[in-house]
C-alpha cells in the first residue's frame, strides 16, 4: 500500500510528512492549551454569561471560534500560536491574521494583514470597529474590534479573504480561484 499525501494524488508522500504532521498535532495542542488558558482566565475575572451552568466558553471567545472557521477554509492555512495568542499562517511561515488580547485590555479584536489603501479606508469608514494595530499598522495591517454590538461578519469575511490573499503566493491564490 502507498501512503498518498494531499496534492500527491497516485504518488509516494514525502518522508518528512510524518514529522510534518507530528508538528502540526504540537501545534494544534499548543493552540488549544491557549485558548483553554484564556477560557480559564477569563472564567476567573467572572466574565461567563450570567444564568448559564457549567463550563462555557465566555462571550469575548466565540467570536474567535467564528475567525477561526473562516481562515481554515483556505489552502495551506495552519494555525498556531504566536506570541501566546491564536495565529493564521499560509504555507507554515506567512502570518495573514493574528488574535489579539496581547495588552489584556479586556478587548476582542484580531489583526489582519490588508490591500493597500484598506486600512486608511476603514479607519475613516468606521473607528469604533476599526483600529490602527499596534506593530504591524505601519505596515497597512488592520485591526477589527469583534466585541462590539453586532460585528459586521461580511465584511470581516472580506477582510479574512483580503488577508490570506495579500499574503499568499500568486499560484495558491491561482489554484484557489480555479477550484473554488
Amino acid at each position: 500500500m502507498t501512503l498518498t499525501a494531499p496534492g500527491h494524488a497516485g504518488r509516494a508522500a514525502p518522508a518528512r510528512a510524518g514529522r510534518l504532521r507530528a508538528a502540526d498535532r504540537a501545534a494544534d495542542g499548543a493552540v488549544d492549551r491557549a485558548v483553554d488558558r484564556a477560557v480559564d482566565s477569563a472564567a476567573d475575572r467572572g466574565r461567563t454569561p450570567k444564568g448559564r451552568q457549567g463550563p462555557r466558553a465566555p462571550l469575548h471567545l466565540e467570536p474567535l471560534v467564528r475567525v477561526r472557521a473562516l481562515c481554515m477554509r483556505y489552502p495551506q492555512t495552519q494555525e498556531r500560536p504566536s506570541h501566546g495568542e491564536p495565529a493564521w499562517f499560509v504555507s507554515g511561515r506567512r502570518m495573514f491574521l493574528v488574535s489579539a488580547d496581547h495588552h489584556h485590555d479586556d478587548r476582542t479584536a484580531f489583526w489582519a494583514a490588508a490591500p493597500d489603501g484598506a486600512q486608511r479606508y476603514l479607519l475613516a469608514d468606521d473607528p469604533a470597529r476599526y483600529f490602527r494595530p499596534p506593530y504591524v499598522g505601519a505596515r497597512g495591517w488592520v485591526g477589527v474590534w469583534l466585541d462590539v454590538l453586532r460585528p459586521d461578519w461580511d465584511r470581516i469575511e472580506q477582510l479574512v479573504d483580503d488577508a490570506w490573499r495579500a499574503v499568499a503566493g500568486p499560484r495558491l491564490v491561482r489554484g484557489y480561484d480555479l477550484h473554488r
